[in-house]
């Protein structure tokens, strides 16, 4: 990054400023993240460069998410939208399209979520885009268990695990797993529940993802919670009749 810096090479420097904040995220540094991103984007401005600059947008909207800033990340997203429904990028349109989802089911508005993952899911799987429908499928489970539709919020984490094991993505998968995980424990399969999160909970401590993971802890907390609850509830088995009775 200094050496292109130095050289007064814009581009590289904002390819670079781009990745450097692509790991900071992973590794939960979202300030850190959300700062390299914001410099990459004010250099691809400079240059001109709008497929770059809405997908810049997109991976701060994200990070703003992280940060509990929704409405930023809203704003972020939606300037994202526009970049691509003017250059015709139908996979950044749609990656938009879900990141507005992410942000509607994060603010409660479980319905709006749904609506739009389900149309970016569409266009990735016309696209044949698999990372693109593995996130949008994430999506659409979490609205989903919101709504109460716990065995299709399963189904749809399901889908999303399957396809993010076969793209050998660890992130994806962690996520898809905590997703399944909560789907479980609303249909009372306990013990699936704390699997399928301790799996989550183990890719992302693997990855480094600190803040994911604590929120993973937290939910296999719960779980427990609620199975020694259900467990402590249960009428005691009655003993069998003694032969001599």
């Amino acid at each position: 990054l200094a050496l292109f810096r130095q050289l007064g090479d814009r581009d590289e420097t904002a390819l670079t400023l781009h990745n450097i904040g692509l790991v900071e995220q992973l590794q939960s540094r979202f300030t850190d993240s959300l700062q390299s991103y914001q410099e990459a984007l004010a250099l691809l401005r400079q240059l001109g460069d709008r497929d770059a600059e809405g997908t810049a947008l997109n991976n701060i909207g994200r990070v703003e998410q992280e940060l509990g800033r929704y409405d930023e990340a809203l704003v972020s997203h939606q300037q994202a939208l526009v970049i691509f429904r003017e250059l015709g990028g139908r996979d950044g349109e749609a990656r938009a399209i879900n990141n507005i989802g992410r942000v509607a089911q994060a603010q409660g508005r479980y319905a709006e979520a749904l609506e739009s993952s389900q149309q970016a899911f569409a266009t990735f799987k016309e696209l044949t885009d698999r990372d693109g429908e593995v996130r949008a499928l994430t999506t659409i489970g979490r609205a989903e268990e919101s709504l109460g539709r716990y065995a299709d919020a399963l189904q749809s984490a399901e889908d999303a695990l399957a396809i993010a094991q076969a793209l050998g993505n660890r992130d994806l998968q962690a996520e898809a797993l905590d997703g399944a995980g909560g789907a479980e424990s609303h249909l009372d399969r306990y013990a699936d529940a704390l699997a399928a999160c301790r799996q989550a909970l183990l890719l992302y401590q693997q990855l480094g993802a600190t803040a994911r993971a604590a929120v993973v802890a937290a939910h296999i907390e719960k779980i427990q919670a609620l199975m020694n609850a259900a467990a402590s509830s249960s009428p005691a088995p009655v003993p069998a009749p003694s032969p001599n009775s």
